[in-house]
């Protein structure tokens, strides 16, 4: 926007040379979250890279409804099943701060990605993480909440997925078998 309000200024060559590079990637459909590097969720921003997905307003009402049935002295533990960039979990623990929330993702690189951005949002000692498939690396024990916004859409589906999505967000991420409930059938008897 500042290069259009000032169309006659000279702009440095590296500053110009990043233009293009990021251009040209938009152009092949990369998402723009991930060209920025972060994308708001929840009124906090939060670091996205190819290892997550972009961060959804629709999420946005997961979290709401689980803040309505979670009291505001909630000290319980919570789990944030396949965390991904630890939009929900992060959110809970800093909405929620009594609530301790352990986030659960089969990805090393989804995890990094959560353990920095709860960091960042200064809730990284009222999280544990923990790397497993769903909620099969939990132990058992009476959770506040189990939260997750698991992979549904069907494998046949995806590649007619705009290609932002198809193209270049984590397949695993995306994926919910033949029919779009194979997790959401191993994630229930877990939780």
């Amino acid at each position: 926007s500042a290069l259009f309000a000032r169309p006659h200024a000279t702009v440095p060559n590296r500053v110009a040379h990043r233009m293009e590079e990021l251009t040209r990637r938009r152009a092949a459909r990369e998402p723009l979250q991930y060209l920025l590097g972060s994308w708001e969720f929840y009124g906090r921003t939060f670091e996205v890279t190819p290892a997550v997905m972009v961060p959804r307003q629709e999420t946005e009402l997961l979290v709401e409804k689980c803040l309505e049935k979670l009291p505001a002295g909630e000290h319980g533990p919570a789990a944030d099943v396949g965390t991904g960039s630890g939009i929900i979990g992060v959110t809970l623990a800093a909405e929620r701060p009594r609530l301790h929330v352990v986030a659960t993702d089969s990805s090393a690189a989804a995890l990094a990605v959560a353990r920095h951005n709860a960091r960042r949002h200064g809730v990284g000692g009222g999280m544990s993480f923990v790397r497993a498939d769903l909620a099969a690396g939990l132990r058992p024990e009476a959770f506040a909440a189990v939260v997750s916004n698991p992979p549904y859409v069907p494998v046949s589906q995806i590649d007619g997925l705009e290609p932002e999505v198809s193209r270049h967000e984590p397949r695993g991420a995306l994926c919910g078998g033949p029919d779009g409930l194979e997790v959401i059938r191993r994630l229930v008897p877990q939780a």
